[in-house]
């Protein structure tokens, strides 16, 4: 077998137990791709009502920042019901585990939480580039905009920043 018995989950829900549904998993659905023209989501998505709160799903160095760009096609915005198609996180805290040696983000925030430090993203054109969530990991204990965070912190609030779907602006998935 692949796995050992002995082993132990560390990452844990970032939200209170309540009844969610996966909206969208590591592939896009066909349809989203017909919207963006992208394959890959590289994550989880879960609906929850906006402005529930999120926790760390594991303790470890917490940096937050803002990721969004508009997804343009032969060089125009791409729109979906008239609306301009951003891509990314929008506002996301990324968290480094140390014992595991591995980060997980969570994304498409409403706010991240006082206590979290922001580090601003830098603007590059239209893009919004997060700066910062690439430091190496040794490195992370000095920098001044990671705080370590314990499991079950409240790191952020759910939204719909950066790519999303299914709120006020766009009320039903493609």
């Amino acid at each position: 077998k692949w796995f050992k018995k002995d082993m132990k989950p560390f990452l844990f829900l970032p939200f209170e137990k309540q009844k969610y549904r996966i909206t969208e998993g590591w592939l896009y659905s066909r349809q989203e791709r017909a919207i963006h023209g992208y394959t890959g989501h590289g994550g989880i998505d879960f609906a929850l009502p906006r402005g529930t709160p999120v926790y760390a799903p594991a303790s470890g160095w917490a940096i937050a920042s803002y990721f969004s760009r508009l997804v343009k096609r032969q060089g125009r915005i791409v729109r979906y019901k008239g609306k301009p198609v951003g891509y990314g996180l929008g506002y996301f805290v990324q968290i480094y585990h140390p014992a595991q040696k591995v980060c997980a983000t969570c994304g498409h925030l409403q706010a991240v939480a006082a206590g979290i430090k922001f580090h601003a993203p830098r603007k590059q054109g239209s893009i919004l580039w997060p700066f910062g969530h690439k430091i190496r990991p040794n490195r992370l204990p000095y920098y001044r905009y990671a705080v370590w965070v314990e499991r079950g912190r409240l790191i952020g609030y759910v939204g719909d920043s950066g790519l999303t779907w299914g709120y006020s602006d766009y009320p039903h998935r493609p």
